[in-house]
């Protein structure tokens, strides 16, 4: 099964990495409790990685939350804003020890499909690089697993 995802242009994603890099610089942790410098690498090695045209809101999103993890504020986010919601996906998934699969959606022969892939991503892909982004209390990935279901309908 696969997900189609809304695209971003490289130059808009560019410049949205030139403004947050500025907008970062006076988070209340920036000065206080962070190697300066260590933002602004990141975002340097992310705007130098974008090789196509365009990304996914996923891949868009898999570079902010390496920003904001390293940043270490879990009060700091994005998040996909209302007016697009006519371009999510209607579902809702679960996770257990065989995978991902629908549990409801519009169109009910979905329901019970197991997801293999999203825009030719493996499924296990999207969530490992969805777990490095959130952190759980006392580690483990039981906040990535929530967080990954509560945002796959944007994927």
């Amino acid at each position: 099964m696969h997900i189609p995802a809304q695209k971003y242009s490289k130059k808009d994603v560019l410049n949205d990495l030139k403004y947050f890099e500025i907008v970062i610089e006076s988070h209340p942790l920036y000065n206080d409790h962070l190697d300066n410098s260590k933002i602004s690498e990141i975002i340097s090695a992310e705007q130098r990685n974008i090789q196509e045209d365009s990304i996914s809101y996923f891949q868009y999103k898999v570079i902010l939350g390496k920003i904001f993890y390293a940043l270490g504020c879990v009060h700091t986010g994005v998040t996909k804003p209302a007016f697009v919601a006519k371009n999510i996906i209607p579902i809702t998934i679960i996770n257990n020890d065989e995978g991902f699969f629908i549990t409801d959606s519009e169109n009910k022969k979905l329901i019970g499909e197991k997801i293999i892939e999203i825009n030719k991503i493996p499924i296990e892909d999207v969530f490992n690089d969805l777990n490095k982004m959130v952190g759980s209390d006392g580690g483990g990935n039981s906040f990535g697993k929530y967080y990954f279901i509560k945002n796959s309908p944007f994927l």
